[in-house]
């Protein structure tokens, strides 16, 4: 990570050199964005800014966020829709970026050998990337010592690195986890599992630490209206859920979910939610992928 005066100092002479002006609103964009240690969406930056009596209008943001992403000072994070300074130095806009899916760091990945690599593989398929970003989710190492297993999302990943992926399947278990699980009434351990996280009738929590239930309780679920599966999304962060096992679920409350640090599991062959606490426990659910998500909106 640079500090602020030297991003700055990089970003007047790549201007310069480019012919083009770093004006007041860009250096002040750009030095929220290197001052912080995680990507910041373009709310967030209008919110900081506010708060040293500037105001940027939402316009004004995204078109200076436009300017500093062409000129590769910065890259945007879409599956989080936020934005970063760049770490490495590029003749173009390509980039390779990890995104921890439960803390939402992203790391720049420089190696120009594994990304020519994956565009071959790509152009094999007959692939052609509108989009010259590339973006790996999983876990993090510090999330691997909380939650249970670390996954890439997408099965290229694994295909090029076959012993990292295997190394890093089991993780440690994490000290405590709220996991709610879509379910049948009345819920609790001995209840049906949903198929349907948006729809269910009641959310059995367990609370689990080190691989044993704590306690078990059940939440009522929230009608299924204006909204859609992102206000279940907010009702169970409200009530403290930090992992939620479910069998289908659509790409709108899987990025919800992802967004609010919630990991999410994939629960496919368990029929009670036993069987699906016990699994948990064991380590054996994988998390859920977007390759996952239902088109409907489960």
């Amino acid at each position: 990570m640079i500090s602020v005066e030297k991003g700055l100092e990089i970003a007047e002479d790549l201007c310069k050199r480019r012919g083009l002006r770093l004006t007041k609103h860009r250096r002040e964009v750009f030095s929220c964005l290197l001052a912080s240690d995680h990507p910041l969406k373009a709310y967030d930056i209008i919110d900081l800014l506010r708060t040293k009596g500037e105001n940027l209008s939402p316009a004004t943001m995204y078109r200076t966020l436009d300017f500093l992403q062409e000129s590769g000072l910065i890259h945007k994070v879409s599956c989080i829709n936020a934005f970063m300074p760049c770490t490495c130095e590029h003749t173009d806009q390509s980039s390779m970026l990890f995104v921890c899916s439960s803390c939402q760091n992203v790391k720049e990945i420089d190696d120009k050998p594994l990304y020519e690599m994956m565009r071959a593989r790509f152009l094999e398929l007959g692939i052609s990337a509108e989009n010259t970003a590339i973006e790996m989710q999983g876990l993090c190492l510090k999330c691997q010592q909380k939650m249970r297993q670390w996954v890439f999302f997408g099965p290229a990943i694994a295909d090029i690195c076959p012993i990292l992926w295997q190394n890093n399947k089991e993780c440690t278990p994490m000290s405590q986890t709220i996991l709610a699980i879509p379910s049948n009434l009345p819920g609790g351990l001995d209840a049906e599992k949903s198929g349907h996280f948006g729809h269910c009738e009641i959310y059995t929590l367990a609370t689990i630490e080190n691989g044993a239930v704590l306690s078990v309780q059940t939440l009522e679920a929230v009608p299924h209206t204006e909204g859609g599966c992102l206000v279940a999304v907010q009702h169970l962060a409200s009530h403290g859920v930090t992992a939620l096992a479910a069998g289908g679920m659509g790409m709108r409350p899987l990025m919800g979910f992802q967004e609010l640090g919630i990991a999410v599991y994939r629960s496919s062959e368990e029929v009670t939610v036993r069987e699906v606490v016990d699994a948990f426990c064991k380590g054996t659910l994988p998390l859920f992928s977007t390759d996952n998500a239902c088109k409907g909106h489960h």
